[in-house]
């Protein structure tokens, strides 16, 4: 959460538009078991492939373990707070 409100109030404070938030967030390996999305906000639902999934990669990671959680969640905050850096 605090790497989200950073990257907000960095946002809100500049004048220019820089890549798209999307981009900047976009997992460079793809999501895992589907390589074809890099989205990490939501994509498409892996059972279904219809609904959307919120915070794919975590969902992923979730059914693995604690450890892929964990993993998983380092990598997400440290690409928000890539955002959030000027």
């Amino acid at each position: 959460a605090v790497a989200f409100e950073a990257a907000a109030e960095r946002a809100s404070a500049t004048e220019t538009q820089g890549p798209s938030i999307y981009r900047q967030l976009e997992a460079p390996e793809g999501l895992p078991a589907r390589t074809w999305y890099r989205n990490r906000l939501w994509a498409p639902g892996l059972e279904t492939g219809y609904s959307s999934e919120f915070l794919p990669g975590l969902r992923s990671a979730a059914a693995l373990g604690e450890e892929p959680l964990d993993a998983a969640l380092a990598d997400l905050i440290a690409a928000v707070e890539r955002l959030a850096r000027p």
